[in-house]
C-alpha cells in the first residue's frame, strides 16, 4: 500500500489540445493547463520577477507563456500598473476557473494513477482554506509520522460543495474554517476550535499600521467577501458584524478565497480572514485583528454512520492535532 502523500503530478500538466491538432474543433483554440498554473503563479504574487522564481523558469518564457494564454482566450488577463501588475476584470473571472481546472486535472491524474496500481482504498478529505493555514498542516505532518498506512487524496473546495460531496460521498471528510453546526440529519459535525476573526488591508491602506481595527473604521471600503452560497458561515457572521457597527458593507467582488488576496493586493478592496494568518507574509497585504473581537469555529464534518477504519484513524489524528495545540497555547 502507498505511504501516506499528497500525490500532486511530478510531470507537466497535459495541454488541452486534441493530438496532433493546434486546437480543439469545438474550441478554436489551444491552452496547456501549465499556462494556467503560470497565470494563477502571477496573480497571487502580481510580479512576474516573484513568480519566475517560484516557479524556476527564466522571466521571459513566463512572460511569453501568459501572453500565450491571452492570445488563446482572445483577451488580456494582467495590466502593467503604476504599482506594478494588476488583474483586469477578465483576469479576476479567469482566475477561478483556472484554480478549479487545476484542481480537478490533479484529482484525475490521481484517480488514473491509483486505479492502475489497483489502489482505490484512500481517505478523501475536502479542505477549506482557513482549514489549511489553522490545523490541516499538523493534521498531515502527524499522519506522515504515525499511519503511513493512511492515504490521504486532499481536494480544496468551499464550505458548501464540501457539504455535497460529503452527502454525495465523493469525500469522507469535510475539514472546514467558518462554519456552524449543520442540521442536516445525514451530517456529524465536530466543532474544532474558535479562530478570531481579522481583515485584510492592502499595504498601502491608510490604516494598514494599525495593530487592530473596528469594521466601522473600514464602513465606506469595498469588501471583497463570498456570496452567501459559497461560504454562509463567513457571509452572515460577516453581515451581522457589519450591521452591529452601523453600516451596510459595499461588496465588489464575491470569489473564491485564494482569489482574494491578489485581489486586496491590487488595492480594489478590503477583506476578512482568520487569526491563523497572521503567522504569514502575503505580498502587499497586512492582517490585522477585529475589535472588538470576533470569532468563528473550524470544524469537521463527517457522514453519519461512517464507521471506517480510514476515518476512525483520521479522527484520532485530528483529536491528537488538537491536543498538541491546546498545549502549546498553555505554554
Amino acid at each position: 500500500m502507498a505511504n501516506n502523500a499528497l500525490d500532486w503530478p511530478s510531470g507537466g500538466w497535459p495541454s488541452l489540445a486534441m493530438p496532433g491538432q493546434s486546437s480543439h474543433p469545438a474550441w478554436g483554440f489551444s491552452m496547456d493547463l501549465r499556462q494556467f498554473r503560470y497565470f494563477i503563479e502571477v496573480a497571487d504574487r502580481l510580479s512576474f520577477t516573484q513568480a519566475a522564481k517560484r516557479l524556476h523558469i527564466s522571466q521571459p518564457t513566463l512572460s511569453q507563456q501568459v501572453r500565450a494564454l491571452e492570445q488563446s482566450l482572445g483577451t488580456q488577463l494582467l495590466v502593467r500598473a503604476p504599482k506594478g501588475i494588476a488583474l483586469t476584470q477578465a483576469g479576476i473571472a479567469f482566475l477561478d476557473r483556472a484554480r478549479a481546472a487545476l484542481r480537478e486535472a490533479s484529482a484525475a491524474i490521481e484517480d488514473a494513477r491509483a486505479a492502475s496500481k489497483g489502489f482505490l482504498g484512500r481517505l478523501n478529505v475536502a479542505c477549506g482554506p482557513m482549514a489549511e493555514y489553522c490545523i490541516l498542516h499538523d493534521v498531515l505532518a502527524l499522519a506522515r509520522n504515525k499511519s503511513s498506512r493512511l492515504h490521504i487524496r486532499l481536494r480544496f473546495l468551499p464550505e458548501n460543495e464540501q457539504i455535497l460531496s460529503v452527502l454525495a460521498g465523493t469525500a469522507d471528510v469535510g475539514f472546514m474554517g467558518f462554519f456552524s453546526e449543520t442540521a442536516d440529519p445525514h451530517l456529524d459535525y465536530l466543532p474544532l476550535y474558535p479562530e478570531r476573526g481579522i481583515v485584510m488591508l492592502p499595504s498601502t491602506h491608510r490604516l494598514a499600521s494599525r495593530r487592530s481595527i473596528k469594521l466601522s473604521d473600514l464602513a465606506k471600503e469595498s469588501w471583497i467577501v463570498p456570496t452567501r452560497d459559497q461560504s454562509p458561515v463567513v457571509h452572515d457572521v460577516f453581515m451581522a458584524e457589519c450591521r452591529k457597527s452601523g453600516f451596510a458593507p459595499k461588496i465588489n467582488f464575491a470569489t473564491d478565497w485564494y482569489s482574494r488576496f491578489p485581489i486586496v493586493a491590487s488595492g480594489a478592496g478590503v477583506s476578512v480572514g482568520a487569526s491563523s494568518l497572521l503567522k504569514f507574509r502575503r505580498p502587499n497585504i497586512k492582517f490585522i485583528l477585529i475589535e472588538p473581537t470576533v470569532t468563528v469555529d473550524m470544524g469537521m464534518i463527517t457522514k453519519r454512520g461512517d464507521q471506517s477504519p480510514h476515518l476512525h484513524e483520521f479522527r484520532e489524528l485530528v483529536r491528537e492535532a488538537l491536543a498538541l495545540r491546546e498545549a502549546g497555547n498553555e505554554s
